[in-house]
């Protein structure tokens, strides 16, 4: 390696190295806040020490604008006051991105709300989903949806299905009618010993296109969801999915 090759290699550590030390920061006080506002949300994971450390700069410098974001947000004072779904109007109004009328008319105050660019990145996740989940805010920011949570590969394909209609443009918003399905967590965070894995049974309510405020483009998508916890523990266990 030549002396610039090394120069570039040492600056990528020291900022891998900045980005780090500032996530867990930053995380710390979103869970802080989180903790605020009455949910159970876990402190930092163990294993989280070793995940961070796997990604490259681009990905840790993403995570990092978006905690900023969040920071940011928690940080006004008329917070406290907002409800969840207050909480992410506003992050649609600061990301420039609309939902429909009859989105908002549908939804009901007690579920999650998630929201995606068109990529499939996650935007945001209403704080009230750290009621029922047993992971920390890092655990769902670091890790892929897959290395989390395992569900039927049925409903993966038609929540891809209709996300790929949507982004689209060939539907708006489409509601599910039925009765939901359950899902199992599947990353030992290492809070309890031995694992003791949720089994949850979650419902998806409605999907529905994000658009640009100005150009009314689509940008992304929204989606709701309520879960319930079943089991913690061996119970749990017993659940294949297909």
């Amino acid at each position: 390696m030549n002396a610039t090759g090394a120069l570039l290699r040492l600056d990528e550590q020291l900022s891998s190295e900045f980005l780090i030390n500032e996530l867990y920061e930053k995380s710390q006080k979103i869970t802080a806040f989180i903790k605020s506002r009455g949910y159970p949300i876990k402190d930092i994971s163990a294993n989280v020490a070793a995940k961070i450390q796997m990604l490259p700069v681009n990905h840790l410098n993403k995570i990092y604008k978006d905690f900023s974001f969040l920071e940011e947000l928690i940080a006004t004072p008329e917070i406290e006051k907002q409800t969840e779904t207050d909480i992410t109007k506003e992050v649609l109004n600061r990301t420039k991105l609309k939902v429909s009328d009859a989105f908002w008319k549908r939804h009901r105050s007690d579920e999650v709300i998630e929201i995606y660019r068109n990529d499939g990145v996650q935007v945001f996740r209403s704080f009230n989903m750290f009621a029922t989940t047993g992971y920390s805010f890092l655990d769902l920011n670091l890790y892929a949806w897959d290395e989390l949570w395992e569900r039927s590969s049925r409903r993966i394909a038609d929540l891809h299905k209709t996300v790929d209609e949507i982004l689209a443009g060939k539907i708006e918003d489409y509601v599910y009618e039925d009765e939901g399905e359950i899902i199992k967590e599947v990353l030992n965070t290492t809070f309890t010993e031995p694992f003791q894995p949720r089994m949850l049974a979650t419902r998806v309510h409605q999907l529905t296109a994000c658009r640009d405020i100005l150009t009314n483009e689509i940008r992304g998508f929204a989606v709701t969801t309520s879960s319930k916890v079943l089991s913690i523990g061996k119970d749990s266990e017993t659940i294949r999915f297909i």
